[in-house]
């Protein structure tokens, strides 16, 4: 039996609501979301519920926008759930950057610095575009255009890896190091096309770029024009850190200069005369 758009408009509204709360770093379950889906559509299962999550996932993905991480995207999804997740983006409202403060972002525990650094991620496949999203609403959802201005989150995570960059030579024997990493963006000045100096276990200069995202791995990030030219005409070793699931239970990914030439990188302004 075909959803009925009552039923789609719950998934597509508990998803959105799950996504906004991980944009955040506010805590959820997902069977609560499942459960109350499932009161408005009571013949639905919970096996059916989450792979309507993951045709959710699927048209987001198609768009190059962020999206649940634990829902996995699946495509060959009801036509239906493509215009109500369209209804949805465009009648969403404008994200906000979070004010000003002074206030730092509170740093999530470290227990285990080792367990937080992971491998890069292996690259996902681009999915053939099928519902494109109108450029003027998806903005309304770009939750990394939100983290690439967000301020407070960038300090906190250039903290986050200045913590554990010190904890790394300090395990390495390399103490005096340690006390020696510059945070450069906070010392000196942003526009240098990187946040940190800091050193490798053979002691040699490390200059490290954070790029800090509540949601997880995948989630796109932005580099300027700026750093993008500094990270590949850098004569020392250069490194990204790519921080994901800030504030909950966060993990890091190094990129190296090498891997930029495999990352998918698409224009998003343009340098106009008349």
């Amino acid at each position: 039996m075909g959803w009925s758009t009552e039923e789609v408009r719950a998934v597509v509204s508990a998803y959105f609501e799950m996504l906004g709360l991980e944009a955040t770093g506010s805590p959820y379950v997902k069977a609560d979301f499942n459960r109350k889906v499932r009161e408005v559509c009571k013949n639905r299962t919970r096996a059916s519920v989450e792979l309507k999550f993951q045709n959710v996932s699927a048209i987001l993905a198609e768009n190059d926008l962020a999206r649940i991480e634990g829902y996995k995207p699946k495509g060959h999804y009801q036509g239906l759930l493509a215009q109500q997740v369209l209804a949805h983006v465009a009648s969403a409202p404008p994200l906000h950057v979070e004010r000003p403060s002074d206030l730092p972002l509170p740093r999530p525990p470290v227990r285990d610095w080792k367990a937080i650094i992971v491998p890069r991620p292996i690259p996902l496949p681009r999915p053939p575009l099928r519902t494109p999203l109108p450029p003027r609403h998806a903005v309304r959802i770009d939750y990394a255009a939100r983290d690439a201005v967000n301020r407070r989150l960038g300090r906190a995570g250039e903290e986050f890896v200045l913590d554990l960059e010190q904890r790394r030579l300090n395990a390495a024997g390399l103490s005096d190091l340690a006390r020696r990493i510059v945070h450069v963006s906070k010392e000196v000045g942003d526009g240098l096309g990187y946040d940190l100096r800091s050193f490798n276990d053979d002691g040699e200069p490390s200059l490290v770029e954070v790029k800090t995202t509540r949601l997880g791995p995948h989630a796109p990030f932005f580099l300027s024009a700026g750093e993008l030219d500094f990270a590949r005409s850098c004569e020392e070793e250069y490194r990204i850190a790519r921080v994901f699931r800030f504030g909950s239970a966060p993990g890091l990914f190094f990129l190296k200069r090498i891997d930029l030439s495999s990352l998918r990188m698409e224009a998003q302004q343009y340098r106009c005369w008349v």
